[in-house]
């Protein structure tokens, strides 16, 4: 299995306790989306490893507890710390997927309701509460709130967004 072929997940951080348990950190968006996983690989000093998972905890609202089989104390477990986590892509969450599809738009050209140019998606603010569009507009950043109201078409193939913004959101910039 290559590394190339796997779908990047996050990164173990440190060890949890003395029985071989480790602290995982998981770039996604919901890491219960996760918890019913049976195996994992993990990447380190160039090398991929499979590992059965044994058992998977929340600890801390972006952080996981995870025992993974043949790791069962301190000394088996300490060289994965700082290993990257890996899964095969079918095992990405939905929400992680549709994540990864709002990565995508980045560069993308942005235009007004009447279809001028805007500027570039230059990221996303990803928050649950109210994640934003942040777009380069000849050097100045505004902030547009990812709304569904907001957002009239995306256009992957011509690479462009047509938003349909608020009254007097363009004039607070």
């Amino acid at each position: 299995m290559e590394k190339s072929e796997l779908y990047f997940l996050g990164k173990i951080t440190k060890l949890h306790g003395y029985k071989g348990e480790l602290t995982a950190w998981l770039d996604t968006t919901n890491q219960l989306d996760y918890s019913g996983l049976k195996h994992l690989f993990l990447f380190q000093k160039d090398r991929i490893t499979p590992f059965v998972i044994e058992e998977v905890g929340k600890k801390t609202n972006n952080t996981l507890k995870l025992k993974l089989e043949g790791l069962n104390d301190e000394n088996s477990a300490k060289p994965w710390v700082k290993a990257e986590i890996y899964i095969h892509p079918d095992q990405i969450s939905e929400s992680d997927l549709m994540r990864d599809d709002v990565r995508s738009w980045i560069g993308f050209h942005v235009h007004t309701p009447d279809h001028h140019p805007l500027g570039l998606l230059a990221d996303i603010q990803e928050s649950p509460v109210n994640p934003q569009l942040e777009i380069d507009v000849n050097g100045t950043i505004i902030f547009v709130p990812m709304q569904p109201q907001f957002i009239e078409t995306i256009d992957a193939e011509k690479r462009e967004i047509h938003l349909n913004l608020p009254p007097g959101l363009l004039e607070l910039y």
